[in-house]
């Protein structure tokens, strides 16, 4: 009995030591760090491959659409979104400061949002 007692007491000493590592850890970190690591030129051709997958997928589900809803002005919109993100992964490709190439992709990921939300909205339209 006296042998699972002492074990007992040693995993919580570890347990305890370990979250107490953890806690000094996080108070003593820096303020202005956030834990994103910055986005640099390195990150745009991932980024670039991913996006040009979307697109791929996302004209699949607007040619769906079209054959299940037909034409509609919300198609329009999507479509100007789909030109300005393509436009955009094309500029993306020339920047090299941190700065410009995080709001580019910002501006991006919103077009994106965008247009799906646009091709939702018109299949809960059509339903």
């Amino acid at each position: 009995m006296a042998k699972s007692g002492k074990g007992r007491i040693v995993i919580w000493v570890i347990v305890g030591v370990l979250v107490i590592a953890a806690v000094v850890m996080l108070v003593t970190r820096p303020k202005d760090q956030t834990g994103v690591r910055d986005i640099s030129q390195e990150d745009v051709p991932d980024y670039i491959g991913r996006y040009e997958h979307h697109l791929e997928r996302l004209d699949h589900r607007i040619g769906n659409a079209l054959e299940d809803y037909g034409h509609s002005e919300g198609f329009v919109e999507i479509d100007d979104k789909m030109q300005y993100i393509r436009n955009g992964l094309v500029e993306l490709e020339g920047l090299t400061e941190a700065e410009d190439i995080e709001a580019k992709m910002d501006s991006i990921d919103e077009a994106y949002k965008e247009a799906r939300q646009l091709l939702s909205d018109i299949k809960d339209m059509g339903e």
